[in-house]
């Protein structure tokens, strides 16, 4: 059940609102700063939404747990710091456990993009990986996981693309979180008989050469993915080398953008590089 500190409207004009999910931890901070600097340049309300099991009194009382007033008050203080930016914010306490409370509240908000804290490092090979990551595929919505305190812009987007991504959405989501940052496009490549050539003892000439030609049809393909999305093509960097690998080079202070497959089935069998990154990677990852 959603127990609403302040009413949530929005007006015919209003920008999309922006979520942010909090524990009251570090990290969560980190994403409250950061999502308090994305709505500030979208002109957009922010809701900070914090969700957990309400415990029975007499139980809190026994061991001395965390009660609403305490929370409240916590969510007072997101508040009161969105508010001294200019930006409008409201509160929301949700009783159900984590990912679930922020499904409910990503679904009746239906904000631009939901921001998470990274609280260490998640399983790579995990079913559907880490709370960021089950926010991404259940609640239909760009996830941004930050990992690093808000201090500065982000330097650069790099959007992690293949024929199979939906590049539009990702230029799109970056365009909420980091309207001013410069962009490229990654595409990671391999040849599939580049290591059996290695193994058959081809000559470092020949392997070069089907190295060659793979980057070739490679930049041939995904061009043309870039020119159906509108994306101007000179953006494109190809990169040798497996997608996970590829991007856990991805600076720290840039934003990785990432897509996840709409096909739960696909997702799962795929997911590996979202996980890897999620999991490894140094810089804040928007999961589109």
């Amino acid at each position: 059940m959603l127990r609403k500190l302040m009413p949530a409207t929005r007006g015919a004009h209003e920008p999309c609102p922006i979520v942010v999910g909090t524990d009251f931890s570090r990290p969560a901070h980190n994403a409250v700063a950061r999502a308090i600097q994305i709505a500030q340049a979208n002109a957009a309300t922010l809701h900070v939404v914090h969700a957990s099991r309400t415990l029975p009194k007499a139980l809190a009382r026994a061991f001395g747990a965390t009660s609403d007033r305490t929370l409240r008050a916590a969510l007072r203080e997101a508040l009161d710091e969105a508010r001294a930016a200019g930006v409008s914010a409201r509160s929301h306490l949700v009783d159900a456990g984590a990912t679930l409370g922020m499904s409910k509240s990503i679904k009746e908000l239906k904000p631009a993009i939901v921001v998470v804290g990274a609280r260490g490092r998640a399983t790579r090979d995990a079913f559907v990986g880490s709370t960021a990551e089950r926010l991404a595929v259940f609640g239909g919505r760009p996830v941004l996981l930050v990992r690093r305190p808000a201090t500065r812009p982000y330097k650069e987007v790099v959007i992690a693309t293949d024929v199979d991504s939906a590049i539009a959405d990702g230029v799109a989501a970056a365009d909420v979180v980091a309207p001013a940052a410069p962009r490229s496009v990654v595409h990671a490549y391999e040849g599939p008989f580049e290591h059996r050539l290695r193994l058959d003892g081809a000559r470092p000439a020949d392997i070069s050469t089907y190295r060659a030609q793979t980057r070739q049809e490679a930049r041939a393909t995904m061009s043309k993915v870039l020119r159906d999305a509108g994306v101007d093509e000179s953006l494109l960097h190809l990169l040798h080398g497996s997608a996970p690998h590829v991007l856990h080079r991805v600076e720290a202070n840039a934003l990785l953008v990432i897509n996840r497959h709409r096909s739960l089935a696909r997702h799962l069998v795929l997911g590996s590089t979202t996980r890897h990154v999620i999991a490894y990677g140094a810089s804040d990852v928007l999961i589109v």
